[in-house]
């Protein structure tokens, strides 16, 4: 049941072992004293991986933290054009180009600085029925993205943003409502979900055939 829900069940089994192994031992009629004294006799063993397995992911997350603003943040809005003539093709091999998957060069990078991949959001935002779309990257990213979607879409815009819509939400959240949906797929992992190719759209159909998936949300946010 864990392992469907994604959950990292070996840290529990260690600790259910543990619980188990000293009730077995009370079972078998061993005092409390004699428990509490195998306790902190076999304290050696189980110490280091319990201390290691609270801090660690811990540390990780804090120095990946640090790592990733240390880098700094922008923000550019994509202004589309009234007609975009390529396929969805064209988006595809602008990812490809600007991934980025730095490993750390060593163990010091790793563990002490927090070196990893930093992270991209492409975000697509409706204010009062108005949509923007919005990439926020790492600020030595921008040349890299900027050339990058100019030579997929020339006749698009790119609009450096000095502050995110997200300072407009006050601290105090009063007024506001949130929700929020998680997406999940109905059947297996193995079963593809359907991309551009699957719907004909590589091969450039007219426009009154094109079939955009994306469109019923964009209408919706509208």
């Amino acid at each position: 049941t864990l392992d469907d829900e994604g959950i990292d069940y070996g840290q529990m089994a260690f600790i259910f072992g543990v619980v188990f192994f000293f009730i077995a031992l009370g079972v078998v009629g061993l005092t409390k004293i004699s428990v509490f004294s195998m306790l902190l006799y076999t304290m050696p063993i189980w110490l280091p991986y319990v201390t290691f397995w609270i801090f660690y992911e811990k540390w990780m997350f804090m120095i990946g933290l640090k790592f990733a603003e240390s880098n700094g943040r922008s923000i550019v809005e994509m202004i589309l054009p009234p007609e975009v003539n390529k396929s969805p093709e064209a988006m595809e091999f602008f990812f490809t180009q600007i991934h980025n998957a730095p490993s750390p060069d060593n163990l010091w990078q790793a563990y002490i600085d927090g070196k990893k991949p930093l992270p991209y959001t492409f975000e697509i935002v409706s204010r009062g029925g108005d949509i923007h779309f919005y990439i926020t990257v790492p600020e030595k990213f921008i040349p890299s993205i900027k050339s990058n979607l100019y030579a997929q879409y020339p006749g698009i815009e790119l609009k450096d943003v000095s502050l995110d819509y997200t300072a407009e939400v006050p601290s105090d959240l009063k007024g506001w409502e949130f929700m929020s949906f998680h997406l999940q797929k109905k059947e297996a992992d193995v079963i593809p979900i359907l991309t551009y190719k699957d719907l004909k759209m590589d091969m450039l159909p007219k426009e009154e055939e094109k079939l955009d998936p994306i469109t019923p949300m964009l209408e919706a946010m509208a």
